[in-house]
């Protein structure tokens, strides 16, 4: 997704809904979370997880609404870890 950030961002929402179960996805989407410096992409990740409920992301929900270095990104995970009932 490098330097096709704005078509990267439904490419990878696209994915978590389409795959709601599937672990891969879930591993692909935590991988894209941690893509420092790529807060489209990252943001993207959240709003997937988000919207695939995916409970086992929190932990790394969690470091990213403590850690993230762009601000959007923090909030948006902070965000989603409220809606999936982290805290």
């Amino acid at each position: 997704c490098r330097g096709a950030e704005t078509s990267c961002d439904p490419a990878i929402r696209a994915i978590g809904e389409l795959a709601p179960q599937n672990t891969d996805v879930h591993t692909a989407l935590l991988a894209a979370l941690k893509s420092e410096g790529q807060p489209v992409v990252q943001t993207a990740a959240i709003d997937a997880l988000k919207s695939r409920k995916d409970v086992a992301a929190l932990d790394a929900l969690k470091d990213a609404a403590a850690n993230a270095k762009d601000n959007s990104v923090r909030s948006q995970a902070q965000d989603a870890v409220t809606e999936l009932g982290g805290k």
